[in-house]
């Protein structure tokens, strides 16, 4: 199995999610520090959707998606995952049909969080053209944690966005003829199995 891997090139505010913006939304291509941020405007305010996309994914024709795992790097005061979602599949809105949020509270240091693996579709299907689409991405949503005393606004910040993709390529075949021998190799990824057969008769293996 061969893996891609990742930044996101770009991040928006989405149309969906709460009314509290993200700001400083450049901040999420590289981890440098510097941040994107929610700040809660009450107590158990949420966020807008934070829609990370532009990752520039290659992933060659043919090949198949057999898992995709989202790594998040972050801190949080007070805040849990809303929903955590991948963009253009076959869900509603283009959202993946699984949700990865399990509801968890942002550790206070930066942390990598991740969701998915390299077995995990996150209930989709996946095609080349999906992965590699400019729009492919993951929708990111969180909440300030209700309750509690006193009753203080959280915050979030995310520092960096990778996407890693499990995926097999096709195995290609390359025939060279050198009188009646025959050279034979044939590819999965970067990995070579070869054989040298003279007519019927393997030679070298």
């Amino acid at each position: 199995m061969a893996t891609s891997t990742q930044s996101a090139g770009s991040a928006v505010n989405g149309s969906g999610g709460g009314s509290t913006n993200w700001t400083d939304l450049g901040n999420v291509t590289t981890s440098d520090d510097n941040y994107v941020r929610f700040f809660a405007q009450s107590d158990g305010d949420s966020s807008k959707d934070l829609d990370c996309t532009n990752f520039g994914f290659s992933i060659p024709a043919g090949a198949t998606i057999n898992g995709i795992q989202a790594n998040i790097e972050r801190n949080g005061f007070d805040i849990t995952d809303l929903s955590i979602k991948l963009l253009n599949g076959d869900g509603a809105g283009g959202e993946s049909a699984q949700d990865k949020s399990l509801g968890a509270s942002w550790s206070n240091s930066d942390t990598v969080d991740s969701f998915g693996g390299p077995a995990d579709t996150w209930g989709e299907t996946w095609s080349v053209s999906d992965v590699n689409s400019s729009n492919f991405g993951i929708r990111i949503q969180c909440q300030d944690n209700a309750g509690g005393f006193p009753q203080l606004a959280g915050s979030a910040n995310i520092d960096h966005v990778e996407i890693v993709v499990h995926y097999s390529p096709v195995a290609q075949s390359i025939s060279t003829n050198f009188g009646n021998l025959e050279l034979k190799a044939v590819y999965f990824g970067d990995v070579q199995i070869s054989k040298i057969r003279q007519g019927d008769t393997l030679i070298y293996n």
